[in-house]
């Protein structure tokens, strides 16, 4: 285990470099682009006082890790959470922060397997293949995740072979799906449409998205954005493309894909319209009130976590989803996708599935209070319903080792003219399918 572990921490630096520079990671995709409520047959949800009674014996006294990025201050309501928990179970909980980037932190997790330090818990924030090999698979545990509580459209994106490396719940407030942050301030002062209204209504689209953002721009002035996207790749996403794809359990190429081609087309087309910038993710802009849309989850607008302060405070933030496009996906386009798994050599392992139980579970929160604004739960919850989810994997496959990183590929594409598109996604066609063969590589190697 030690050996094995050790010899992928060359593999898992690579991967990790490209998220030291992505605000958040990314993603991935089911049989094709897609994930959908497949994957086993889920049984009836259980009761907490069901799924307690079946704790060990031994448990109450002991202690389980939980190792991470984050505060656990920066989800609402969650450090009550946790202390219920100890209370209920008898189970002491270590919240442990890394310090340092998200690559810090994914390498940080594989060198500690190595060094037999292995925590009890941690969290992925999209398939990091690297970090995939130190975790044991969930059906390792005498504890039933198939269950209706627990999300079988994020198992899918963590299993492979078969085997399931991750998870989360169904009705979890801790989860990523893409939305548009907007400054309801700067829509009231420029009397524009409202997002919010225009979603409900059944019409945000992405030319009434175009149309708001082009009036900002030119009302707003030289010092002003309409919008700061999330890894530049939004309006692939939109058209359910990306770079690379999944296809059971494998992945490949798919620079190929003429909805590809038209996403970053009309990415690249905002970006002459100045509309968008090559900024990627402008949070300080967007905070300072210079931007009017930010794409991000819903994380950044829970009450609590320290993005956009200033604005929660005076009732600025609301979000909406990604605007439909024709020919576009129907899926819920998903930005980093939080899961949990349980690594191996966890000294307390057997306990985790517990803890993940009581601490992901919606309704040990607050809904009321979670979020900065009432409308943004709204939101969310009608985009944790979609059956299908997509999620754009290149900045997790494409890394340094293969001579770019997702995020700097992405920027050769941005900063392109529209009709050079596709002559840019050519010359760059060979790195893709270098990144697709080590991925495929790096998947043998899990147990």
């Amino acid at each position: 285990m030690k050996s094995k572990a050790i010899k992928i921490i060359s593999i898992l630096l690579a991967l990790a470099m490209t998220l030291s520079l992505a605000a958040c990671g990314g993603s991935g995709d089911d049989k094709t682009d897609t994930a959908d409520k497949g994957g086993a047959v889920n049984s009836n949800s259980q009761g907490w006082n069901e799924i307690k009674a079946k704790l060990p014996a031994d448990a109450s006294g002991k202690s389980i890790e939980v190792f991470t990025w984050n505060d656990l201050s920066d989800v609402t309501g969650a450090p009550a959470v946790v202390e219920n928990f100890t209370k209920e179970t008898g189970i002491k909980v270590e919240w442990n922060k890394s310090g340092g980037t998200m690559a810090d932190y994914f390498t940080k997790v594989v060198a500690r397997v190595a060094s037999n330090d292995a925590p009890d818990i941690v969290r992925l924030a999209g398939t990091n293949l690297g970090v995939l090999q130190v975790l044991q698979p969930l059906d390792s545990f005498d504890f039933d995740f198939k269950s209706a509580d627990w999300d079988s459209r994020i198992m899918d994106i963590y299993t492979f072979g078969g085997k399931t490396y991750a998870t989360n719940m169904r009705n979890t407030l801790l989860q990523q799906p893409r939305c548009l942050i907007y400054n309801k301030k700067l829509i009231s002062k420029y009397d524009l449409e409202d997002p919010y209204t225009l979603w409900k209504n059944g019409q945000w689209t992405w030319a009434k998205f175009e149309e708001i953002c082009e009036i900002y721009a030119d009302e707003a002035g030289d010092n002003a954005t309409a919008w700061t996207s999330y890894r530049w790749a939004d309006a692939a996403d939109v058209y359910g493309s990306a770079l690379i794809k999944r296809e059971g359990d494998k992945f490949v190429a798919n620079t190929d894909d003429g909805n590809l081609l038209k996403g970053w087309q009309t990415m690249t087309t905002l970006v002459e319209k100045g509309i968008t910038n090559n900024i990627r993710f402008d949070r300080n802009n967007f905070e300072n009130g210079k931007v009017l849309f930010f794409t991000e989850s819903p994380i950044g607008v829970r009450r609590t976590h320290y993005y956009f302060q200033s604005l929660k405070s005076t009732g600025s933030v609301a979000i909406v989803p990604l605007p439909t496009v024709e020919g576009g996906t129907d899926a819920v386009i998903w930005s980093e996708v939080e899961a949990y798994g349980i690594p191996e050599g966890a000294p307390n392992g057997n306990l985790s599935p517990y803890f993940l139980r009581y601490y992901l579970d919606g309704d040990n929160y607050d809904k009321k209070t979670f979020f900065a604004d009432p409308t943004i739960l709204d939101v969310y919850e009608s985009l944790m319903k979609a059956d299908k989810i997509f999620v754009n994997y290149d900045t997790e496959l494409i890394t340094e080792d293969v001579g770019i990183g997702g995020i700097h590929l992405n920027a050769r594409l941005v900063n392109a003219k529209s009709v050079q598109i596709r002559t840019r996604i050519d010359e760059n066609a060979n790195i893709v399918k270098a990144a697709v063969d080590n991925a495929n590589g790096m998947i043998t190697k899990l147990d």
